[in-house]
C-alpha cells in the first residue's frame, strides 16, 4: 500500500473515532425550549416535532461559553414544566429542592442533543451515522484499490 493511502487511512480512522465516540462542536447544542404554562400539554409531553430550538440562536445564550439543556419541574398546585437552553452549568443530573409554602423544583442538566425531552435520547444522531457511514465506505474504497 502506497504512503499516501496510509495516510488518507490514518486521517479517515481518526475523524471515524472522533465522530463514532460523539465529538461535535457544541454550538449545535439543540434543546426542546417550550413551558407547560404556556404551551400547555404539548410541552409537558413533548413530541419529536415541536419545541426544537438551536441554543447557539437564542439571544440570551452565549455561544462561546459551555451550554446545555435544562428542564425545570415546579410543583406548587400542580406542575409545570419549563425546557430551555442555558449556559449555567455545573454539572449534568438533577437537583431537587423544596422551598417556602411546599414548592418543590427540581432542575435537571444536560448536555446531549435533545436531552431535556420527555423521552429517553439514547440515540445516535442521524448526522452522525450519516458521516460514518460515508467514512467507512470510503475506507473500503481505498483498502480495495
Amino acid at each position: 500500500m502506497s504512503s499516501r493511502k496510509s495516510v488518507y487511512l490514518v486521517i479517515f480512522g481518526i475523524l471515524g473515532f472522533l465522530i463514532t465516540i460523539g465529538y461535535y462542536p457544541v454550538s449545535t447544542l439543540q434543546c426542546v425550549v417550550c413551558d407547560s404554562y404556556t404551551n400547555g400539554r404539548f410541552c409537558a409531553e413533548w413530541d419529536r416535532f415541536s419545541f426544537i430550538t438551536n441554543c447557539s440562536q437564542v439571544p440570551r445564550i452565549d455561544s462561546s461559553r459551555p451550554m446545555a439543556c435544562r428542564k425545570i419541574y415546579q410543583t406548587v398546585d400542580q406542575t409545570t414544566v419549563l425546557r430551555q437552553c442555558t449556559n449555567v452549568v455545573g454539572h449534568d443530573g438533577c437537583i431537587d429542592r423544596v422551598g417556602a409554602q411546599g414548592v418543590r423544583t427540581r432542575h435537571c442538566h444536560c448536555s446531549t442533543d435533545l436531552c431535556n425531552s420527555s423521552l429517553s435520547n439514547k440515540r445516535i444522531s442521524g448526522i452522525h451515522v450519516i458521516i460514518s457511514s460515508a467514512i467507512l465506505f470510503v475506507f473500503a474504497v481505498f483498502l480495495r484499490n
